[in-house]
């Protein structure tokens, strides 16, 4: 098992140069200065280079220093993070509009209400509702706000938006957006207190032709380009389960379960992590005094959060690196009923330590990356045994020949694909100073998903999030029995796919808002 440190610099060479299309403006490279400004000043700047409308709520801005920076080729998104240093913002483009908005809309809501009741200038306030002019059905997530100023919201999953404004908006217009819909363009001095507001689907003439390239490295490249439409970009909610095993030779030493809810923030690039948050848990040990002084090997659980491949690319899913793989189609096979590539990689002669060899499985119809399972080659993982082993006493030699990792992701309702299972396994062989016969230890971890949760979703507290990079293990001793009941029990080897079908199901739900 792998430190998050070491799994994300030494071992992975992650990368925050993420291959996404250049159409997607939140992955865009771009390079920009700042000297003593403020946020709005910073934003009008951006948007002269990207040729977007920022529309946010002014408060996000309030009672910030002024700004001094210098970014070269870095992502808009991680530029934002920087700029406005809230990991409750998130970042949402329609058409032409980069909307910046915190992830539950009520509290967007509040906050402009708290403006208004604040300003001493006369304040209007509008409630409205988006819906389809034809389906009559209500646009969740559409962009409101006011062409020639920063001052705008977003509609909540009704399709409900409440904007306050002053009379400093009485001459401007009001432009309501959502992605797939003509721009509907209201003149300020028209609108009323309540309303609702229907937008008309714009007309595609012209049916999609996709047209695939044989060649396996160019699949892999479109597979990266197509990332932002095949995964959500916005930040979601999602309940695991959760084990992790020590085992030598044939006696288990360690068993963990727990079931966590994770807050992962949006696939495309961000300053700020992933969060953690246990729910319940138990442990089992058979532990001998003797083995407690030999090593400890790296904890799973931050390990489990990199291995999402989407979010942190591992050099053969990079586009700056794939020159170093060679890859080959190896075959189509059905996965979740769709039919997928097969891909096999290895390294060639121009790779460098951190070598892997493994298959990369694409939906043909997509090309979204649906599973991928990798090992380190003999020669890299040789070269990595301080990554693995935590501590080690002077009196063995502990030397890995051995790993696995498989993660998979799932498509849901909604079109997009989730991280739904994730494996690793190290091997390990250790011998004790003056002792003939060696002993094999194996330690593993697996994560699956539960259940997923897209909407008003945001981050935990710092008092409920769990620290990821210490051993879980180590971290946890107590038993929920009401919860761990009989029918609960995992033996280790179980399948925990199949397993799982024993729990009851609204203990491995979310709760919905």
């Amino acid at each position: 098992m792998l430190h998050k440190k070491a799994f994300s610099i030494t071992v992975l060479c992650l990368m925050f140069i993420y291959s996404y299309s250049q159409d997607e403006v939140l992955f865009k490279p771009i390079t920009v200065s700042f000297s003593n400004i403020s946020i709005d000043s910073a934003l009008n700047i951006i948007e002269n280079k990207i040729n977007y409308n920022f529309t946010y709520n002014s408060i996000y801005a309030i009672s910030q220093k002024p700004l001094n920076a210098k970014f070269t080729n870095v992502p808009l998104s991680i530029v934002l993070d920087s700029i406005f240093r809230n990991p409750y913002l998130t970042y949402k483009t329609i058409d032409k509009q980069l909307v910046i908005f915190k992830q539950e809309t009520d509290t967007l809501i509040e906050t402009e209400q708290i403006k208004e009741s604040s300003s001493t200038s006369s304040n209007y306030t509008i409630n409205g509702r988006i819906i389809d002019a034809k389906s009559k059905e209500n646009i969740p997530y559409a962009s409101i706000g006011f062409l020639n100023k920063n001052r705008g919201t977003i509609s909540n999953n009704d399709g409900n938006f409440s904007l306050t404004y002053n009379e400093e908006f009485l001459n401007d217009t009001l432009l309501i957006g959502h992605l797939g819909y003509q721009k509907l363009a209201i003149p300020v001095g028209e609108l009323k207190p309540e309303n609702t507001y229907k937008l008309e689907q714009k007309s595609i003439s012209l049916q999609e032709v996709i047209i695939r390239s044989s060649d396996p490295r160019s699949l892999i490249r479109q597979a990266l380009e197509s990332k932002s439409k095949n995964y959500d970009i916005n930040p979601f909610v999602h309940r695991a389960f959760y084990r992790e095993t020590v085992r030598r030779n044939d006696r288990y030493m360690i068993y963990t379960e727990a079931l966590f809810d994770i807050f992962k923030t949006a696939y495309r690039p961000t300053l700020f992590d992933d969060q953690l948050k246990l729910i319940k848990q138990r442990k089992f040990t058979d532990v001998n005094s003797k083995d407690t002084v030999l090593f400890k090997l790296q904890g799973g659980l931050s390990t489990s959060l990199m291995l999402d491949v989407i979010k942190h690319p591992i050099n053969f899913l990079d586009e700056n690196h794939l020159f170093e793989y060679d890859y080959f189609i190896r075959d189509m096979v059905i996965i979740d009923n769709d039919l997928a590539y097969l891909i096999e990689f290895k390294p060639n002669k121009m790779s460098n330590d951190m070598e892997f060899i493994g298959e990369i499985y694409l939906n043909i119809n997509t090309l979204a990356i649906v599973k991928v399972n990798f090992n380190f080659t003999n020669d890299a993982i040789k070269k990595l045994k301080n990554t693995f082993i935590l501590k080690q006493s002077k009196a063995i030699k502990a030397h890995p020949f051995d790993s696995e990792y498989s993660v998979t992701y799932k498509k849901s309702i909604n079109g997009l694909y989730y991280i739904n299972h994730i494996k690793g396994c190290l091997k390990l062989r250790v011998k004790r100073k003056r002792k003939l016969l060696t002993s094999t230890y194996q330690t593993s971890f697996e994560m699956i998903s539960t259940d997923i949760n897209t909407r008003d979703v945001s981050r935990f507290s710092r008092k409920e999030t769990l620290n990821i990079n210490k051993i879980f293990s180590d971290l946890t001793d107590s038993y929920n029995l009401q919860f761990w009941v009989n029918d609960n029990i995992i033996i280790p080897e179980e399948d925990l796919t199949k397993a799982l079908q024993r729990f009851r199901q609204e203990d491995l739900s979310l709760e919905k808002k």
